[in-house]
């Protein structure tokens, strides 16, 4: 038996609710960061993002495509746009040659807006959505408790 880190343990199951191309990923991203590879970190925390992108119907080819288009359908803001940018700069520069190390503090902070960024955008409407559920399904409850009750 493996034992994880108790930050990966900790990280993986925060992943339950994503789809698996996103939670894959993440988990990946998760076990390069706390294995030193920070640049592998990077890549998959695009990746994961990426993945994300497609998952909401991205029409565009690519992260920076996706990023563009969820913005224009109301799916992220400005900021988490701003954000994603970065992330893709950085994943680019992760996933092609070049001479520029990427550093511990940049790999977790990356990490971390990813994992943000799936939270806001799953985790964060299907819970929304679900409150506005149950507050329609009570207030239309209590509508027909009115409707028994003779005045």
């Amino acid at each position: 038996l493996r034992c994880l880190p108790y930050m990966l343990r900790r990280r993986a199951m925060d992943f339950w609710e994503f789809p698996a191309a996103i939670r894959l990923s993440l988990k990946e991203a998760a076990r390069c960061l706390s294995a030193g590879a920070y640049t592998a970190s990077i890549a998959m925390s695009g990746r994961a993002i990426e993945a994300l992108c497609r998952d909401y119907g991205s029409k565009g080819r690519g992260l920076g495509n996706g990023l563009r288009d969820m913005l224009e359908n109301g799916v992220i803001d400005q900021r988490l746009f701003d954000w994603g940018e970065e992330l893709r700069r950085h994943r680019n520069i992760a996933a092609h040659p070049s001479d520029e190390e990427m550093s511990e503090e940049e790999a977790q902070n990356l990490f971390d807006f990813a994992v943000a960024m799936c939270q806001y955008v799953i985790t964060l409407e299907q819970k929304y959505l679900e409150f506005m559920d149950r507050k329609k399904d009570k207030q239309r409850r209590s509508e027909e408790r009115d409707k028994e009750v003779p005045f």
